[in-house]
């Protein structure tokens, strides 16, 4: 399947390119890590999306990474490049996303389900961090399943051609240090 199907419209390869890149690094691990972690204990998942008002000319394609960080802080009034463009809508929303946050930190839960639901692995909701802020379901759920697939394929034709060849199936495994024992007393 050629991989422009799943982003219609987008050109050129250079942009298809960076927005493939940006789904598997920023979309698909963090999935993979939620539905891990959602075994253990709770996860939340969100797509940071929101620029300053007067910045949006010069991000079109979406945010870069990190700028989430002034919002969950509440510091976009001191941090470039948001610290001379503010407006009240931006501050508004700075001031509900480290909301998020601090509510998290009270009680273990960022908001209540409806505003921010639970990662459960196969549901893919996901809450995008835009104006308004969206609970978004299946979010990027084609993508993301399609890498996921692809990546299957791929690791198994290399386990397939490990066993021919003789080479262990778990390199990582292999090539990790074994704990060993120390003398009683030893550091």
């Amino acid at each position: 399947m050629p991989i422009g199907l799943l982003y219609p419209g987008v050109s050129p390869d250079e942009e298809l390119a960076r927005q493939v890149c940006r789904d598997i690094v920023f979309t698909l691990i963090p999935r993979q890590v939620a539905d891990l972690h959602q075994k253990v204990s709770d996860a939340w998942r969100f797509y940071f999306e929101y620029t300053a008002a007067e910045l949006r000319p010069e991000f079109p394609d979406g945010v870069p990474h990190g700028s989430d960080v002034p919002y969950f802080l509440d510091t976009v009034a001191r941090c470039p490049p948001t610290q001379d463009v503010l407006t009240e809508e931006d501050r508004a929303y700075s001031r509900q996303v480290s909301g998020w946050a601090l509510q998290f930190a009270r009680t273990g839960a960022p908001a209540s389900e409806t505003e921010w639901p639970k990662h459960r692995q196969g549901e893919d909701r996901t809450l995008r961090m835009q104006q308004p802020p969206k609970v978004e379901n299946n979010f990027m759920q084609l993508r993301l399943n399609t890498f996921l697939l692809a990546s299957a394929i791929i690791n198994s034709a290399a386990s397939g051609a490990d066993e021919k060849s003789g080479t262990p199936r778990d390199v990582h495994r292999a090539a990790t240090p074994q704990k060993r024992s120390r003398p009683e007393g030893a550091l």
